[in-house]
């Protein structure tokens, strides 16, 4: 039977009200930013060209759109456009605030691209401008970066104490993150009893401030725990309900991942509705999403599987 992932729905705490107080504050900049804090990426992405293509945008301008756009592209998961677009804001940035709103962008799309070493740059990079800028908030979000990167590593005691410390210096609105992570590394420990209470709590405080793609992710992660705890029919349903969302906001990277935890969630032997056929047809809808976002290792992971079965 198919081998259960251990790949998890972790996130790099981005707070657009934070990166909006980098870039530029005209009223020109701002549909973008708005659009992405609405969860929608499409009218955001065009709202960033229409501005970077504009004849008389103005340095801020210009900045803000190719930052925007970045954003536009990661959360929807075009990783490889997300970085070109990030490169040209760094380029760009002028001053330290300048500066606060890329670097933890920058710093989010090294990890997710496997480049460990220069997310933790770039982490540490937004935690001296935040903190030379006295903003306590994003100082909090380097610090949930640094853990994240510390978690990849194996290094869970130093990641809980970074989320730890973050923790109190994030708005409540932007814990739901934390929480899901520091609930990551319970399940990846084997304790799902211990974090699925977290992903719940996650969810609540993502759904309560309308972050409801944040919240559809956690879902999905939630019932990832419920399957591991072998309550399957909860599990599939929460597993679905993330799926539709993160549909709706064009997210292929969270989708291929739901749609790869519900094919190994039906292939759990213990699970009474347990079916190799309906395993098959999930991991192959999965493997296809991967491909087509450019996602080739989790492609070929999941191609390799098919083929010995």
């Amino acid at each position: 039977m198919f081998a259960v992932s251990k790949k998890i729905i972790t996130n790099f705490t981005l707070i657009a009200s934070l990166l909006l107080s980098g870039l530029a504050q005209a009223a020109t900049t701002t549909p973008c930013l708005i659009f992405i804090n609405a969860q929608d990426y499409a009218r955001a992405e065009t709202e960033a060209k229409k501005l970077i293509e504009s004849p008389t945008h103005s340095h801020e301008e210009e900045l803000a759109g190719h930052a925007c756009l970045g954003m536009s592209y990661m959360m929807t998961g075009r990783l490889n456009d997300a970085l070109l677009a990030m490169q040209k804001a760094e380029a760009l940035a002028q001053d330290t605030k300048e500066l606060a709103g890329v670097y933890p962008l920058l710093a989010a799309l090294y990890l997710r691209l496997n480049e460990p070493d220069r997310a933790i740059l770039y982490s540490h990079r937004a935690r001296k401008v935040f903190r030379d800028l006295g903003h306590k908030a994003g100082e909090g979000m380097a610090l949930v970066n640094l853990g994240e990167i510390e978690r990849t590593r194996g290094n869970t005691k130093d990641a809980l104490k970074l989320f730890s410390e973050a923790l109190p210096l994030l708005p409540e609105e932007n814990q739901g993150a934390v929480l899901n992570n520091i609930a990551v590394i319970h399940l990846q420990k084997g304790e799902p009893q211990k974090a699925i209470p977290l992903f719940r709590k996650a969810i609540e405080i993502d759904s309560h401030h309308d972050h409801t793609h944040a919240a559809a992710k956690w879902r999905v992660n939630l019932g990832t725990a419920l399957g591991r705890a072998k309550q399957y029919s909860e599990a599939k349903q929460e597993i679905l309900a993330g799926l539709e969302v993160v549909r709706l906001v064009g997210d292929k990277a969270t989708e291929a991942e739901a749609l790869s935890q519900l094919g190994y969630l039906a292939a759990y032997k213990k699970n009474p509705k347990h079916g190799p056929d309906e395993a098959r047809q999930w991991l192959e809808k999965a493997g296809m999403l991967y491909r087509e976002i450019g996602d080739t290792a989790n492609a070929d992971d999941i191609a390799h599987q098919l083929a010995e079965k």
